[in-house]
């Protein structure tokens, strides 16, 4: 994303600024993936929208699956550790944990697949 946003900015304008500085101007959270924008406070360029994971097709109506969140689901299958927990271990990781309900379906759906 960051080599895309400062070649875009390059091109831009013919005098882009010399040291730019990007600030997020929308951040979105999807369970462990996010979508980003940012934008140059020394001028008006504002970036595309960067989804900063991979999309997995779920074959149903809505938003596609996160592969994180799956891959997070299907590997907390195996382990003693449960949402709970797993919460805890990337919030004290300093990562924004996915929000309970969204992990317990997930791990419904992740269930059903692997049964």
């Amino acid at each position: 994303m960051w080599n895309s946003v400062i070649q875009l900015h390059a091109q831009w304008r013919r005098k882009a600024c010399a040291v730019p500085n990007f600030q997020p101007v929308s951040e979105q959270k999807w369970g462990a993936g996010f979508i980003y924008s940012v934008k140059c406070t020394k001028c008006t360029f504002i970036s595309p929208v960067y989804k900063l994971y991979e999309e997995i097709p779920t074959g149903k109506p809505g938003r596609k699956a996160v592969a994180i969140n799956l891959t997070l689901q299907s590997g907390l299958l195996d382990m003693p550790v449960g949402n709970t927990r797993a919460r805890l271990l990337l919030k004290d990781l300093d990562i924004p944990p996915p929000s309970r309900s969204g992990m317990q379906t997930l791990s419904n759906q992740v269930l059903n697949i692997y049964t």
